[in-house]
């Protein structure tokens, strides 16, 4: 009479099949309450097993950490996760209090209080409590926790389904910290529309702080009353899920400025996936909406053709180039359909699949099609046609930058002849080998016509066997884009010659960009070879020692120069390591360091170093170290041009001593402005020694004031290596004295041809502007009329003299010409004088008459001589003169008196010959003036004996 509820046992059904029954066993009772038997109510619960079995699966594969405990609060499931994450084994919790033994002592109450929760049926959602893990880290664990029940409905404990949100609250005080720190202005609202978040960019646009704001109305605070109503509405739509991107939203700044703000507002969700605010990130596009104008202009300023299209492939973008190069203009062609209106029939098709893609986000680069202008002119255009979006990602159009190529392909067919008439062989082949291009010059070369090789594999027919493979391997390697530069190999000509050629294989594109060939642009080398045998001989008959040595620094050039200054044979040198046999020890560092780099492809100037000759005599060279190249453009070796530096070295040093002895003021400076040079005649002039000067800055220290800026800025030109001539400047000696210098400032160079510094090789003019002075003074004094002309003949010079002498004051002729104050007759005469003085041909006593200020002449004796300057050229003429207005009236009245004379009166010149024969004379002899002048008196008018 005793019941068996839920007693599970297997039937075995007739095809032998194992069916697992759970079942209530109850007595059955006759009408007078005997047991008569058993009735029993099964249930198939083949399937509830196995979903179990699997239920069991799926907690302990699951990815989240699965555990549960019994009524007891005891662990009996813990899931792989759980054991991955708190590194506790299965054996470690199973039967373990939760509580006690893995929950930290702030959350056991909290925890203990879920589980209780759990065992009255009530469930736990996301309740974030730690979990210690083995090795003692806390792990923050997001837990739901859930009854277990048995089959009779009552809990038998709970299970738990966590989440490790470690990495979740840490991306959560990241978001926050990146919230604040962004570059864009972000705020935030509750749900009622109250500020909650204000990031730093957002302070610094409005000029509001954070404490400012939050907690205030973000529409009343920072919207105008104009634009309220519909910000409002967006946020309101946010709240209720319906996120809004890219809005235009302007905000009212603390100064009441209005600054425009794009605007995606987006729900905010709490853990249970409620809406609780919204968060708005925006971008100041007050610059974007320049740049939008700004690119708007550019566009229609182009010099390249640019249009767009609507997604309807209407017009609307039309700018000048093209209204320029079509001849429409935008009124004409706005709203228009491109392709139909634009485009030739049989291009049409194709613009507009070119159109439809672009339209779907996929470009077209390089595209080629024609433009009918106003006029039915076709123009073709090269066109690259690209997706326009909108602000929200959508295309909204397309825009073509357009090329003009008419000119591109005139100047490619222009190209194709220049190829076939370059005057260096050219060839092509296509992507298979077979030859496409075959110029002139190869053809003249191979005396193959381009009918015979056009078509043709070129290795296979023209490349001798020994090349076939090398040859293969460039045309292979311009097939995947690589150049080969300067690559020998010999082609066989018509008639069997063999000629070499230097190679550059050029891979050839389409308009793709996809290789489609290959070109070699040669050169007949067979010369060259030649060149390089002469280039040896030229090496070895140098009247410079030079020298090479392979990449491993053996020696392999050696040329007699080299032979004769070091007195080593080629036999003795060839071979061996330049640095270990032929350099002294204190130089194997650096001379090794030059090879180095030579290796490595950097050239060595004027690099000094000593060379051992065989009799141990040390030799100093100057060397160009410069590296050597095979015919792959690599690093063979170094070879080195030298040059004997021993002579010059003492001819540095005697240098330094003609310095320091000359007899004019020598001074130098390094590139700062400090003294390292000081002769012996500028410290006697400054009374400074070497020790007081050297080192010390010479503008600073030794330059009045007035003159520190001038002389500085002579430093400067010479540093940048500018010559300064002849530039006077002060010196302020020991005692405190003015010394005048008259200075040369010459830049000085090293060895590398930098400058280096400045040397100044200077004159004391003290006493020269004294002179200068005094000979001014002297001119001005003088009793005899002066006057100066510079190289144009104007009037410079014009003393006291010269005034009384003329009426002319000074200033009212200096600077005019000197035919102002010469008498009309003598101007021709006296500009041939003065320029012949201004060639250096000076002219002594002759005669001239000057034109006084009223008009009366004054006979002038005038010697013309040349002016120099401190250069000694030429600048202009003095002229020294004296007035011989009463001499030349007197010479008169002798004249008269000699030819009115009672007596016979006569003369002869130094050479005898007569000059003067006065009346009476003529009268005694019966000759005349005419017979007698110029006349040996001797010869012919006196007697033999």
């Amino acid at each position: 009479g005793v019941e068996t509820a839920n007693f599970e046992f297997p039937l075995i059904t007739k095809a032998g099949r194992r069916v697992e029954i759970l079942l209530n066993a109850t007595p059955r009772y006759n009408e007078h309450g005997e047991v008569k038997g058993m009735v029993g109510i099964g249930q198939d619960i083949t399937e509830r097993i196995t979903q179990e079995q699997e239920y069991s699966r799926l907690i302990d594969t699951a990815n989240a950490p699965i555990f549960g405990v019994d009524i007891n609060g005891r662990v009996d499931i813990w899931n792989r996760k759980a054991a991955d994450i708190m590194q506790y084994t299965n054996e470690d919790v199973l039967g373990k209090d939760l509580v006690a033994e893995f929950i930290s002592n702030e959350y056991k109450v909290p925890v203990r209080s879920v589980l209780e929760k759990a065992f009255e049926g009530v469930e736990t959602a996301n309740f974030e409590f730690p979990l210690i893990t083995k090795a003692g880290r806390r792990v923050e664990i997001l837990l739901n926790a859930t009854p277990r029940y048995n089959e009779r409905g009552e809990v038998m404990g709970m299970v738990g389904i966590g989440q490790d949100i470690t990495e979740r609250i840490a991306q959560e005080q990241e978001y926050t910290r990146l919230i604040d720190t962004a570059n864009a202005p972000i705020f935030g609202v509750d749900a009622n529309i109250c500020i909650n978040i204000f990031n730093r960019k957002a302070q610094q646009i409005t000029n509001f702080s954070y404490d400012e704001v939050v907690g205030k109305k973000y529409v009343e605070t920072f919207i105008s009353p104009e634009h309220q109503a519909i910000v409002y509405d967006i946020m309101s739509r946010a709240l209720e899920g319906n996120e809004t991107a890219s809005f235009e939203v302007p905000v009212i700044t603390k100064t009441g400025r209005k600054v425009n703000i794009l605007l995606n507002a987006t729900a905010r969700f709490d853990q249970h996936g409620q809406i609780v605010g919204v968060v708005g990130i925006g971008q100041d596009i007050t610059d974007r909406i320049a740049q939008e104008q700004e690119y708007t202009r550019v566009i229609d300023s182009a010099n390249a053709p640019i249009f767009g299209v609507d997604v309807n492939g209407c017009v609307n973008i039309w700018n000048k180039k093209a209204a320029e190069i079509t001849q429409y203009t935008p009124n004409d062609v706005m709203g228009e359909n491109l392709v139909e209106k634009f485009i030739t029939e049989d291009y049409r098709d194709a613009v507009g699949l070119v159109l439809s893609k672009a339209c779907e986000g996929t470009e077209t680069a390089n595209f080629e099609f024609p433009l009918m202008t106003k006029a039915g002119r076709r123009v073709e255009i090269l066109l690259n046609a690209t997706s326009r979006f909108n602000e929200i990602g959508e295309v909204m159009g397309v825009v073509g930058i357009g090329q003009d190529i008419t000119e591109r392909i005139a100047q490619e067919q222009e190209y194709t002849r220049l190829i076939d008439t370059a005057n260096a062989p050219i060839f092509g082949v296509d992507i298979n080998g077979r030859v496409n291009i075959w110029n002139r010059k190869a053809a003249e070369i191979m005396q193959y016509t381009t009918e015979d090789v056009l078509g043709k594999d070129l290795v296979a027919e023209f490349i001798s066997r020994e090349y076939k493979v090398p040859v293969r391997s460039v045309l292979e390697k311009a097939f995947e884009g690589v150049e080969t530069a300067n690559f020998e190999f010999p082609l066989i000509t018509k008639a069997g010659r063999r000629v070499e050629i230097l190679l550059n294989a050029t891979p050839r594109y389409n308009e793709h960009g996809e290789v489609m060939g290959m070109v070699g642009i040669g050169q007949d080398i067979t010369e060259r070879i030649a060149q390089e045998n002469e280039y040896t001989r030229l090496i070895d008959t140098a009247n410079a020692p030079i020298f090479g040595v392979d990449i491993n620094g053996h020696v392999n050039i050696w040329n007699r120069k080299a032979a004769d200054i070091m007195q080593y044979t080629n036999e003795d040198v060839l071979g061996k390591d330049l640095v270990a046999e032929f350099i002294s020890n204190e130089y194997k560092v650096p001379v090794r360091s030059v090879l180095e780099k030579a290796f490595e492809g950097v050239e060595t100037a004027n690099f000094e170093f000593p060379l051992i000759t065989k009799a141990g005599r040390r030799v100093e060279i100057l060397l160009n170290a410069t590296p050597r190249y095979n015919e792959r453009g690599e690093v063979m070796g170094m070879v080195g041009i030298g040059q004997d530096i021993t002579e010059r070295i003492a001819q540095e040093q005697e240098y330094s001593r003609l310095i320091d002895t000359a007899n004019a003021p020598i001074f130098g400076v390094d590139i700062n402005g400090h003294v390292n040079i000081w002769n012996r005649k500028s410290a006697d002039i400054m009374q400074y020694t070497n020790e007081d000067v050297l080192g010390k800055d010479l503008v600073a220290e030794f330059i009045s004031n007035e003159y520190k800026v001038p002389v500085r800025s002579v430093l400067e030109k010479a540093f940048e290596g500018v010559e300064t001539a002849n530039f006077e400047f002060p010196l302020i000696t020991k005692a405190g004295r003015r010394v005048e210098i008259l200075l040369n400032a010459t830049p000085r160079y090293n060895e590398h041809g930098e400058v280096k510094g400045m040397v100044g090789i200077g004159q004391d003019i003290t006493e020269r502007i004294a002179q200068e002075q005094e000979y001014s003074r002297l001119i001005d004094t003088a009793n005899a009329p002066i006057f100066g002309v510079d190289a144009d003949m104007r009037i410079n010079i014009f003393n006291r003299k010269a005034e009384q002498t003329t009426n002319f004051l000074s200033q009212e002729v200096v600077g005019e010409n000197v035919g102002t104050i010469i008498s009309p007759e003598f101007k021709a005469m006296t500009h041939e004088i003065m320029c012949q003085a201004l060639q250096g041909n000076e002219t002594a006593s002759f005669e001239l008459a000057l034109k006084t200020k009223t008009g009366r002449k004054v006979n002038i004796l005038l010697n013309a001589t040349a002016r120099f300057d401190q250069h000694g050229q030429i600048v202009g003429v003095v002229g020294i003169g004296q007035d011989i207005t009463d001499r030349i009236a007197q010479e008169q009245e002798y004249t008269r008196l000699i030819d009115s004379a009672n007596a016979p009166i006569f003369g002869v010149d130094v050479n005898g010959c007569v000059n003067i024969w006065n009346k009476k004379a003529a009268e005694i002899t019966q000759y005349t003036p005419n017979d007698v002048m110029g006349e040996n008196l001797v010869e012919k008018f006196i007697t033999e004996d």
